[in-house]
C-alpha cells in the first residue's frame, strides 16, 4: 500500500477547512454538517472523518489556522523592519487593508458565527481566547519596544488596550 505523504494530508486538511469556513460563513455552524463540509469540499463525509473527529474539531481548527497565519504575518513584518514602530504600522496597514477584501465580508460574517458560538461551547471560547492573547501580547510588546528605543513616548501606557479589551465570553 502506498503511503499518503505528509503534504497529502496538510493539503487535504485545507481543503476540508476552507470548505468548512466557506459553509459555515454562508450557512452558518448550526446548520452546517459534516456532510455539507463534505459536498463543499468534494469529498466523502468519510473523508472528512479521517481527518477531524467532528464538526467541533473543523471549527477549531479554522480557528488554529487563522491564529497561525496571524503569527506568520507578525512574523514576515518583523523580518523586513527592526523598528517596532514600523513593524506596528505595518501590521496596521495589512490589517485596515483587509477591509477593501470583498472576502472580508466572509471573515465577518463568520466572526459574528463564531462569537456566538463561543458563547455555548468552553472549547471554542478557549480557541478563540488565544487569537485574543496573542494579539494583545504581541501589540503590548511592540509597544514596550517602541518605548523603549523612544520611539514612542514613555508616558503612553502599553497594556491600556490590555486593561479596557472587552473580555471573550
Amino acid at each position: 500500500m502506498a503511503r499518503v505523504t505528509d503534504e497529502h494530508i496538510e493539503a487535504r486538511k485545507s481543503q476540508i477547512l476552507d470548505a468548512a469556513w466557506q459553509r459555515f460563513a454562508r450557512e452558518g455552524y448550526h446548520r452546517t454538517t459534516v456532510e455539507d463540509i463534505a459536498t463543499e469540499a468534494g469529498l466523502s463525509a468519510g473523508a472528512i472523518y479521517r481527518y477531524f473527529p467532528g464538526k467541533e474539531a473543523v471549527l477549531r481548527a479554522i480557528i488554529d489556522r487563522t491564529t497561525e497565519r496571524n503569527a506568520q504575518l507578525l512574523e514576515d513584518v518583523r523580518a523586513d523592519t527592526l523598528e517596532p514602530v514600523d513593524v506596528l504600522q505595518a501590521v496596521g496597514r495589512a490589517m485596515f487593508g483587509a477591509f477593501d477584501d470583498p472576502v472580508m465580508e466572509i471573515h465577518l460574517r463568520l466572526d459574528i458565527e463564531l462569537r456566538g458560538e463561543s458563547l455555548r461551547n468552553e472549547a471554542l471560547r478557549q480557541s478563540l481566547g488565544k487569537q485574543l492573547v496573542f494579539w494583545r501580547t504581541s501589540m503590548t510588546h511592540l509597544l514596550k519596544e517602541a518605548q523603549r528605543t523612544g520611539q514612542l513616548r514613555a508616558d503612553v501606557d502599553a497594556k491600556l488596550f490590555r486593561r479596557h479589551a472587552a473580555p471573550l465570553g
